[in-house]
């Protein structure tokens, strides 16, 4: 009974850790694209090149953050399956491993890959080509009227 109760430990560690990893994927998007909308909305250079390379920051340490906690899952799971071996009605762990596809552990690589590749082109144009100053008036409908072929 003991080693039940340490198996369901073990396993709502796995959602607790799953959890952490969209939190973070969550929260990196946010922190990303804030800083993003910040750089694009100033004019001093130093301002705009050193807040432009934070969502690269951001995105490395978010995809660290990633790959620890993965890990992390992967031990536990292996550790569930030591514990499956020596107990025939506890096989959850081995079905799972053994039947899931592998494309939700692939896209979450492919998503920390993106956003960091997204971030570094970001940074690389703007410490190329910034500052860019956009203002809510940029976006604002115009008031001109519409012509067709130069006629009102």
């Amino acid at each position: 009974m003991l080693i039940e109760e340490e198996y369901k430990f073990c396993h709502r560690l796995i959602v607790e850790n799953i959890h952490i990893i969209e939190k973070t994927e969550t929260y990196a998007v946010g922190a990303v694209a804030a800083t993003m909308a910040f750089s694009a909305t100033q004019s001093g250079r130093l301002i705009v090149i050193l807040s432009s390379w934070l969502p690269l920051v951001i995105s490395a340490l978010g995809a660290i953050r990633f790959w620890g906690v993965d890990v992390t899952i992967g031990r536990i799971n292996a550790y569930l399956k030591t514990i499956e071996a020596d107990n025939s009605k506890l096989n959850w762990t081995t079905y799972y491993s053994m039947s899931k596809p592998r494309a939700l552990k692939w896209s979450r690589r492919a998503f920390w890959v993106i956003l960091i590749v997204v971030s570094f082109a970001f940074a690389s144009v703007t410490l190329f080509n910034g500052p860019y100053v956009v203002t809510p008036a940029a976006f604002a409908p115009s008031t001109a009227p519409a012509t067709v072929a130069g006629k009102m």
